[in-house]
């Protein structure tokens, strides 16, 4: 029987020295599995809040100082776009081991390998970190003693591993405030008639907390024109009929709002 990428992780978890939890910097909260800690105990965590570029700069900020508070946990906020914060990581992964290296060395050992696992929700960004890590390194290890056969583990720099399977964490029930801001991402799938109801909630918070950018973005300066039908109108989106096309103002909205184009957005301020 084929093994799921979570069953090989809790096979390895014992072996496993870091922790990566990639999560959306727009919603660090919602997007960061509520037993995380609970599965993986006392390991070091990086969070890694990844498409940094499309969060808005001052919340943001705050939520990754709040982070940074807790015990054996360091946060950064990045865009996988760019490779520059490589040397960052690898720098902040040397940190959070320093007690198992130094434990080593008391041993007498002269080398140590720290084994990291990159887990988070669905379209995080896991296997983009993962490929962004590895770059054009990519060399098997092969099978250690007492790993279990199967999962691969990656070199990525001297003395570190990785584990080639981005884990998705089991979902657990999630609150429908929780639903809806990752839904809204695209980090939860949604179903397709949906999508009018998620723009809705989409123009709700933008009007409440970024009511000069939605405006800019309708081209409109009342508050009672953010709707879909202006959108649908601006854009010349008619169905058959000559009625506006909602839906398709819908999904043009989600798009732009995942792309940034209606800038800087924290989803996690309600």
């Amino acid at each position: 029987m084929v093994m799921s990428n979570w069953q090989i992780i809790r096979g390895q978890i014992k072996y496993i020295d870091l922790l990566i939890e990639v999560c959306d910097a727009r919603a660090p909260y919602s997007s960061r599995h509520p037993k995380a800690k609970e599965i993986f105990g006392s390991k070091p965590i990086l969070l890694l809040l990844n498409k940094s570029d499309l969060a808005d700069k001052k919340y943001l900020d705050n939520e990754l100082e709040q982070l940074n508070k807790l015990p054996n946990q360091k946060a950064i906020a990045l865009s996988l776009k760019s490779k520059q914060h490589k040397q960052t990581i690898l720098k902040i992964i040397e940190d959070l081991t320093k007690v198992k290296r130094e434990a080593s060395k008391r041993k007498g050992l002269s080398t140590t390998t720290i084994r990291i696992c990159v887990v988070g929700m669905p379209n995080v960004g896991k296997s983009s970190l993962i490929n962004w890590l590895i770059g054009h390194k990519r060399a098997k290890v092969g099978n250690k003693p007492g790993i279990t056969k199967g999962p691969q583990w990656i070199k990525i720099d001297k003395g570190l591993e990785l584990l080639d399977t981005p884990g998705v964490l089991p979902r657990e029930n999630l609150d429908n405030k929780t639903r809806t801001k990752l839904a809204i991402l695209n980090l939860l799938k949604a179903a397709p008639d949906e999508t009018e109801t998620l723009a809705n909630e989409s123009l709700t918070f933008l009007k409440i907390y970024y009511p000069l950018a939605i405006k800019q973005y309708l081209d409109i300066s009342e508050d009672e024109n953010i709707n879909l039908e202006t959108l649908a109108q601006k854009r010349g989106f008619l169905s058959p009929g000559g009625k506006y096309n909602l839906n398709r103002a819908a999904h043009t909205l989600l798009l732009d709002l995942n792309d940034g184009k209606l800038g800087g957005v924290f989803l996690d301020r309600v």
